[in-house]
């Protein structure tokens, strides 16, 4: 799929939950450059009551058709970078990726340590499994919610901030 089949793969498959803004303006803490990410999203209150987080998130949404591994590490990168910023004076409590990441590279070997870092810097994924109309996000190899279940047994997997070295 294209990126703008992707961006309506999600809406339809995971954002009915959510409070959607599209294509946000930003700033980078770093270097107070501009950004632009596609989706902030707050759950709304049943996800709430199960237990997601009561606040603003990003997406991003790559196509990994074309340049795989490359575009996985482009998307990978810029979502660290909206983890670090602020939109509307507010700072994402995570950043997913859409696709999984594991879609823009060949074996999970090549992408493992990828999604541990990024786990790190509050960056998780969405996997959606569109026939049981069943989504979760994931940070590393940790599941923090099921659209099913609700909240994981790692509930704060994604939220907490690292910074340095971690163990």
């Amino acid at each position: 799929m294209n990126e703008d089949e992707l961006k309506s793969y999600l809406l339809k498959h995971f954002a009915q939950g959510f409070e959607v803004r599209v294509e946000v303006e930003g700033r980078f803490l770093v270097d107070d450059s501009k950004v632009v990410i596609d989706y902030l999203m707050r759950p709304k209150p049943d996800l709430v009551e199960k237990g997601f987080v009561p606040a603003w998130f990003g997406v991003e949404v790559k196509s990994p058709e074309g340049e795989g591994a490359k575009q996985g590490l482009r998307v990978a990168w810029q979502a660290i970078t909206y983890s670090q910023s602020k939109f509307d004076g507010v700072r994402p409590a995570f950043v997913l990726i859409f696709p999984p990441l594991a879609e823009f590279f060949s074996t999970p070997g090549e992408v493992y340590y990828v999604v541990c870092l990024l786990q790190k810097a509050n960056v998780g994924s969405i996997e959606i499994d569109g026939k049981k109309k069943k989504w979760k996000v994931k940070f590393g190899s940790n599941a923090y919610f099921y659209s099913d279940r609700g909240l994981s047994k790692t509930p704060n997997v994604g939220i907490k901030r690292h910074v340095g070295s971690w163990r």
